[in-house]
């Protein structure tokens, strides 16, 4: 079984909802059928799944309180309506012997008809997970889909509040009438549930406003590498930002410079296979790059200096309108045609 599942899953975790998936009359169909569907970047996703578990924690039959199921799917190379149209008759007619309704997106083309329904832009996404990591509760926020090594879980926000029976807001991107409106009709079918109100969440912006100050964002994070293998999610706000002009940057960069923001490990949740590359820095630590074993994008490093720290790779968020590096490092390194910016702090060295 592979679970892109956050650390606090744990397999046993992944296992039971891979179980209380294959039970389910009406999922079941859908992830034995899989390749019927075909389509890229596919994922079973959100209410469906939720509801299924919480019927089966609180003894209810399968079918309570599942009125649909959604599948969305990513393929910005055709943001056609009548495609997406034409994939939802498609796939309504396979599963039409579910008796629930099957609804199905390009997450690729929302932003094209967001704002028409719910009042304000939002930028495109970038991949089906980074749709997901939207969506309106920490607990909704999942999808599953098979693969040759068992069930796939995508959870930004990990399972804990899907097996505590908590429902909290995630408040990325959504507004409290829609948060609400769905708690609305969870409340009376699952009336055990833990729900969180929008007041006592934390409050958290849309990433691509960028905060007075040129500051980071609140959490969380998404992003991945190049070809959709790896994602990850950033729960906490990265504790530094460094662009680095020293060579072994430039040689793993292919560029002028590369840049570096220390998070905290206990921050990040990395799914998807990666592979590791070690070298030794001349300080005589030891240096190890996280990369997709795909395309090679390199996700984060591992410092030999520090037992909790991390140093993610900017590029790779989903978002990086905001990013704004604190110092310019290893200058005496840097190629002369970059100048440094006003208000960032220029260092020969390491600060």
């Amino acid at each position: 079984m592979a679970s892109d599942v956050s650390p606090d899953a744990g397999n046993s975790a992944a296992a039971r909802l891979e179980r209380v998936i294959m039970a389910s009359p009406v999922l079941e169909p859908i992830i034995r059928r899989w390749a019927e569907i075909s389509l890229p970047d596919c994922w079973l996703v959100a209410g469906a799944i939720v509801q299924t578990v919480w019927n089966d924690a609180f003894g209810f039959d399968p079918r309570h309180g599942v009125k649909d199921l959604d599948l969305v799917y990513f393929d910005d190379t055709d943001l056609a309506e009548d495609t997406e149209a034409g994939h939802a008759a498609r796939i309504g007619a396979l599963f039409a012997g579910l008796g629930v309704h099957v609804d199905v997106k390009n997450e690729a083309r929302v932003h094209l008809w967001y704002a028409r329904n719910f009042g304000f832009e939002i930028p495109p996404y970038t991949s089906s997970y980074h749709a997901i990591s939207t969506f309106p509760a920490t607990t909704t926020a999942i999808g599953v889909q098979p693969s040759p090594d068992g069930m796939r879980i995508a959870a930004p926000f990990g399972v804990s509040d899907l097996f505590a029976l908590i429902v909290r807001p995630n408040k990325v991107q959504i507004t409290r009438a829609v948060y609400e409106a769905k708690v609305a009709r969870w409340r009376p079918l699952w009336p055990a549930l833990k729900i969180v109100d929008w007041e006592d969440a934390p409050a958290r912006h849309a990433r691509n406003e960028m905060d007075k100050g040129g500051k980071p964002m609140p959490a969380p994070y998404t992003g991945g590498c190049q070809c959709g293998t790896v994602h990850y999610t950033l729960t906490e706000e990265p504790l530094r930002l460094v662009a680095c002009h020293c060579k072994e940057c430039q040689r793993q960069s292919g560029s002028a410079f590369g840049m570096s923001m220390l998070v905290k490990q206990a921050s990040l949740t990395v799914t998807g296979p990666t592979k590791r590359f070690t070298r030794i820095a001349d300080s005589g630590n030891p240096n190890t790059g996280v990369f997709c074993p795909e395309c090679g994008v390199r996700i984060y490093h591992i410092p030999g200096y520090a037992n909790d720290l991390f140093v993610l790779k900017p590029g790779t968020l989903d978002d990086t309108t905001w990013l704004r590096p604190e110092y310019f490092v290893w200058l005496k390194s840097a190629q002369g045609w970059v100048p440094v910016p006003d208000g960032v702090k220029p260092r020969q060295e390491q600060p």
